[in-house]
């Protein structure tokens, strides 16, 4: 199953670092049985973006958390349908029972430098934007951003660019 692992800059550096995310389980994004259902008027591809920018939207808060940089990151991996287990929350939330290694990983979702001030003032905004239905900025289908990055596409690099995008 193709899954979508928020993550920040430090975890990102250590996924360079030890070759692999740990420990599990670790929360992401995924194309759910949920999620299919309450999406079957769209395309696969349009699912797989939303699922990804459910990611995004949830690597806003681990930002907000850990005081990190201001960059949304997403890593797509591949894992066993056995390691991937429904969480609570919008119905891309998924939970992955296993360690994820850097062979495991396809790409890697970031912002590009120039949107550092809009995260930030995302980040800034989390909890106090109105209508909020969930810690993710995404509604219970997973579909709709509160955060005004809409101009700030995320960038899709290849896990061999790994160590260019930490310098």
């Amino acid at each position: 199953m193709r899954i979508y692992l928020p993550v920040t800059m430090n975890e990102l550096r250590g996924l360079h670092a030890n070759s692999r995310l740990a420990p599990s389980p670790l929360a992401a994004h995924a194309i759910t049985a949920d999620f299919l259902a309450a999406t079957a008027e769209i395309d696969d591809e349009e699912r797989e973006y939303q699922a990804l920018m459910a990611a995004a939207n949830e690597s806003l808060q681990l930002i907000a958390s850990t005081v990190g940089e201001p960059r949304r990151v997403v890593i797509s991996a591949d894992v066993d349908d056995q390691y991937v287990h429904r969480r609570r929350g919008v119905a891309t939330a998924v939970e992955v029972s296993t360690e994820i290694s850097l062979r495991q990983c396809s790409s890697v979702h970031i912002d590009e430098v120039g949107a550092q001030a809009a995260v930030a003032a995302a980040v800034t905004g989390l909890g106090s934007s109105p209508g909020s239905t969930s810690t993710t900025g995404v509604d219970s289908a997973g579909t709709d951003s509160i955060y005004d990055l809409d101009d700030h596409e995320l960038l899709w690099f290849a896990t061999q660019e790994i160590p260019d995008l930490l310098v």
